[in-house]
This record gives C-alpha cells, sequence and structure tokens, in this order.
C-alpha cells in the first residue's frame, strides 16, 4: 500500500515533531524533512483543523502536537489528509455474486487497515525512530570445502 505524497509528508511532519518535541519552527520542519515550505503550511491547517497539531504565529512560533503521541495514531494522520477511501464501483458487473464478492473483500480490507493504523500510535512509531541501533548478529559465514 503507498500514501499519497501529502500523506508522506504529513507523517513527517508530526513524526518530526513528536521527536523533537516542543515547538518546532516550520522553517526547520520544512527543511529537515523535506517538506515544500507552502505545503508545509497547507498541511499544518489540516493537521490543526483534525486537533493533531497546535500552531503559534509569529516570530519565535511553529508548529507543535496538539495531544501526546500516545493518543495520536497514524490512522488519525491518514484521515485528516485523505478521504475516505470508497468502495469500487460495481455498477457495471451483471454476475451480482462476483460484485457482492468485491465489494465484501473490500469491507473485509478496509476494516483490517482501519484496525492496524488505528492501533499504532504516534509515540510508538517515533520511538522507534530515536532508538539506539542495536547491532544484529554477524552475518553467518559459510563452510567453505576446500
Amino acid at each position: 500500500m503507498k500514501n499519497n505524497a501529502t500523506t508522506d509528508y504529513a507523517m513527517r511532519m508530526v513524526l518530526y515533531i513528536a521527536t523533537k518535541g516542543g515547538l518546532r519552527p516550520s522553517r526547520e520542519v520544512s527543511k529537515e524533512m523535506g517538506i515544500p515550505q507552502n505545503l508545509l503550511v497547507q498541511l499544518g491547517t489540516q493537521l490543526r483543523e483534525a486537533s493533531i497539531l497546535k500552531a503559534k504565529l509569529g516570530k519565535h512560533g511553529g508548529y507543535m502536537l496538539a495531544k501526546d503521541a500516545s493518543e495520536l495514531t497514524v490512522y488519525d494522520i491518514v484521515c485528516a489528509i485523505e478521504k475516505r477511501p470508497q468502495p469500487p464501483d460495481v455498477s457495471g458487473i451483471a454476475e451480482e455474486r462476483i460484485a457482492q464478492s468485491m465489494l465484501d473483500l473490500y469491507q473485509t480490507t478496509m476494516e483490517q487497515v482501519v484496525s492496524l493504523l488505528s492501533s499504532v500510535t504516534i509515540e510508538q512509531v517515533a520511538l522507534a525512530a530515536t532508538a539506539p541501533q542495536t547491532p544484529g548478529p554477524p552475518p553467518e559465514q559459510g563452510s567453505r570445502n576446500n
């Protein structure tokens, strides 16, 4: 599954603010996350309207989380940016069983996606991003028969 670009940028924005904490200047977020400044402002508006971010205007302004990161989910961000997906158009399908099967598949898939994205908090993703990297086991050495 691939998010659209604006959802990706919104996730970057929220995760950056969550990992850095406090009030983050929009110029800083834009530069560090590779988000065009004008798009960042648009996303900031949508995320404020969804009560995900707060904004402070002025020279020392910026964005901050409106709630604790443990109260925000990935699904919250997706819903703030994207319109809710619509079921497939089955109106041209003459075979009713196939049409119903497609609708059932869509419904089941969407329920699972919503459940998964709702179960992952921004705090969990931010913690994973800031956790120290632990080296894994050394690569397995294959035995050579010479």
